[in-house]
Order: C-alpha cells, then sequence, then structure tokens
C-alpha cells in the first residue's frame, strides 16, 4: 500500500491520509482534514518531509489554539511514525518538541439520587425515558442508547450488545459503527432496565428494530433528545447535558465500591488510566473504604502486637 510514497510533505499527507484514515468516522475525517490545512499546511506544504525539523513543528504549536493542538500532534505524530519505517526520515521530529500538557477536565457534576427521581418522574409515559434509563444505567452514549436495536438485547442473561450508534449523516439517520474497536462491548445491565426494556418491547411498535423508538416506531432523532432532556433538567430545576448521564453511571458504581477496573470495562474505554484520571475525585472514598475494611479484617484476626516477636524478622 505505502510503496513509492512521495517526498513532498503535503502530497505525503494526503496519500497517507486517504489510506489511513479512510475507515475513520465523516466527522472525525473532517476535523483532522481541516487541522492540517488550517494550521500545518502553511508551515510545510512546501517542505519535503525530510526538510522538517522541530523548530518547524514549534512554529506550528505557537499557532495552533489549544483544543487543536493534542490533534495536529496526533496526526503529524502517525505520519511521521510512517515515514520512519520506511526510511524516509532518520529521525521523527516531534520527538524533541515539548508539547503542552493536556488538561482534563475534572467530573465535577453529576445526577444526585434526588435529581435522578424527579428525571424520571418527569419523564414517566414518555418515549424519551428508555434512552435515558439507557445512559444512566448502562453507561451508554446518546447514539449508542437511540442505536440500540432488539437483536443486541439478551434477556435470558441480562446483557445488551454496544455495536453500533445512531447518527445524523448526509442520507439522513443512520446506523454506523462505533469508532474504535474498544467502544463495542458487551454489558450486563440491571435487572429493572432489562424489566423496563422487555415492557418496552411488548407495548411498543413490533416491528421496528429500535429499542429507544416514537409511537410510529421510527428512531428518535440525537438533536430531539438532547433538547428534550435540556428541557426536562430546566424544569427540574438544574442543569446538566447528556454526557454527565456516563458520569453520573460511573460515579454510583464506584460510591458502591466497585472496582475501576470494572467502571473502565463497562464504560468501555481503551485505557483504565482515562477512567482513573477522570474520576480521580472518587478515589479518595475508595481508599477509606479499603482501610475500613482492612480493620475489620485485623479485628477479626485479633491481632496483639505486644506479643509478636520482632527477632523472629
Amino acid at each position: 500500500m505505502f510503496e513509492n510514497l512521495p517526498r513532498n510533505f503535503k502530497d505525503f499527507s494526503e496519500y497517507v491520509f486517504d489510506n489511513l484514515y479512510r475507515r475513520v468516522a465523516k466527522d472525525t475525517r473532517y476535523n483532522y482534514k481541516r487541522s492540517l490545512v488550517c494550521y500545518v499546511y502553511p508551515y510545510m506544504a512546501h517542505l519535503n518531509i525530510d526538510e522538517i525539523t522541530s523548530d518547524v513543528i514549534y512554529d506550528i504549536v505557537t499557532n495552533c489554539t489549544s483544543s487543536t493542538i493534542f490533534t495536529v500532534q496526533k496526526i503529524l505524530n502517525r505520519m511521521f511514525e510512517l515515514a520512519l519505517v520506511h526510511k524516509m526520515i532518520d529521525q521523527n521530529p516531534l520527538t524533541h518538541v515539548v508539547f503542552p500538557k493536556r488538561k482534563h477536565q475534572k467530573v465535577t457534576q453529576y445526577l444526585s439520587d434526588k435529581q435522578i427521581v424527579d428525571v424520571i418522574n418527569e419523564l414517566q409515559d414518555s418515549f424519551y425515558l428508555t434512552p435515558f434509563l439507557l445512559c444512566l444505567f448502562a453507561g451508554l452514549r446518546r447514539g449508542e442508547a437511540l442505536g440500540l436495536t432488539w437483536d443486541c438485547v439478551d434477556f435470558d442473561r441480562g446483557k445488551i450488545l454496544v455495536s453500533n450508534q445512531l447518527k445524523k449523516t448526509e442520507h439522513g439517520l443512520q446506523l454506523v459503527e462505533l469508532k474504535t474497536e474498544s467502544s463495542v462491548g458487551l454489558i450486563r445491565i440491571p435487572k429493572f432496565l432489562a424489566e423496563h426494556l422487555l415492557n418496552e418491547k411488548n407495548k411498543r411498535n413490533t416491528l421496528s428494530k429500535f429499542v429507544a423508538q416514537k409511537p410510529d416506531g421510527s428512531p428518535i432523532h440525537p438533536a430531539a433528545f438532547y433538547y428534550k432532556m435540556k428541557r426536562v433538567y430546566k424544569k427540574c430545576g438544574f442543569n446538566f447535558n447528556l454526557q454527565g448521564l456516563r458520569h453520573t453511571h460511573a460515579t454510583m458504581l464506584i460510591e458502591e465500591d466497585v472496582s475501576l477496573v470494572v467502571v473502565s470495562e463497562r464504560l468501555r474505554h481503551a485505557d483504565p488510566r482515562t477512567t482513573l484520571t477522570f474520576y480521580s475525585h472518587l478515589t479518595d472514598k475508595l481508599d477509606r473504604s479499603a482501610m475500613c475494611k482492612l480493620d475489620t479484617k485485623i479485628d477479626i484476626l485479633d491481632l496483639n502486637v505486644k506479643n509478636i516477636n520482632k527477632n523472629t524478622f
């Protein structure tokens, strides 16, 4: 695939981009290409790939917006690593560039128990209740909840398969693959949610394949779900966002002493460190809980430190 690669950076990047990123979601491809055109090409389009130095990269970083730097870094690193493999360059020019550390936004807002009850009461008899419950109690993203189909619900095992998302495309609403392999997963759901889904299946349009559906069986538009929930939150007296439902899901589990590894698997994070970073504000409670359990274990053992012969150590 990558034989006789062009040496001019712009030609090289376009060739590689069309091959390496052809399976990437259309919106992501557009954003990546826009970052190249707006921030990279003005500095590197005229250069051969082996003429690019760390100083050129620094010029790009200096003129990037904070939200774009990391996208540019990701794209360039992948391209230079490929060039390195094919011996087009002696070293990756990004190696000696110090990029600003990415600031992870702390999760500070999640639904309280009272707020959860208030929202559910407000959504009673509404077809928006199902996707809300899927986001809250299964940790699904908006598109995943709206794109869940009945063939992906295993009532016997109490699990759902998350493999697609509902997304607006130029051809209308369509089921599309998830962006990454790690996002695909088989998730166990609570008994309450399984019973709700079974009840919905029995009373909703039996010809529709969508779990979350409108009365006529058609899928719920992601934007419609977003604005509906925004109105519901406002009516309940607080501001919130849909992504916060995944945070609430994780928070509920962590506060019940569920392992961060398990939480990470349920959220389908590619790296458990992502989970640890986002929910580090909750790990202190886990630490205290662990020490309480250890103290209980010591009490059961009825240890008497004074009677331990220190000469045996």
